[in-house]
């Protein structure tokens, strides 16, 4: 009995040890270690470098190509964060608005929104304010919503809270 069943655990391991067989053809990450990605991390790193430093020569024809081939690298939001932030006074609103929304959950997105607000507050862009604004604990840019309360009609909401500020 003891013949029988090694003998049976041995034909039912030998297709299993088979399927384990990674062949040539597969894709890198099936035939390499986890040690062996080093050098991927070195080439995203020197090229996400390379970014930044394409962006601060303003070639953006070689920037975008970068920040392209980098889009799963974590880092990636900190290229566009430097690319709107770069050409903030120019930006569209809807990309700003998504950059917020996409990153909503990292730092980049508060600065964004913080220096974007001030911005707002300045060229008297009430409207756009109201819509971006969350309220920040932050004095200054609290006075600018209840100045854009004010200047929208909505002095109704506006007013309980300026006692408040």
């Amino acid at each position: 009995m003891l013949l029988v069943t090694s003998v049976l655990l041995t034909c039912i391991a030998i297709p299993a040890i088979h399927a384990l067989e990674i062949s040539a053809e597969t894709t890198y990450a099936a035939n390499q270690r986890v040690d062996d990605d080093s050098w991927y991390v070195r080439d995203q790193r020197r090229r996400f470098l390379e970014a930044e430093s394409a962006l601060s020569r303003r070639d953006m024809k070689r920037f975008r190509r970068l920040a392209d081939e980098l889009e799963h690298y974590p880092l990636h939001p900190y290229l566009e964060f430097a690319d709107i932030s770069r050409r903030l006074a120019s930006a569209d609103s809807d990309e700003i608005e998504a950059f917020l929304e996409h990153h909503s959950d990292t730092p980049l997105a508060w600065q964004l929104r913080r220096t974007w607000l001030t911005l707002l507050a300045r060229r008297g862009q009430w409207e756009t304010y109201l819509r971006v604004y969350e309220g920040f604990d932050d004095t200054t840019l609290r006075c600018h919503w209840l100045r854009a309360l004010l200047d929208t009609d909505q002095a109704d909401k506006a007013m309980p809270q300026v006692e408040v500020l």
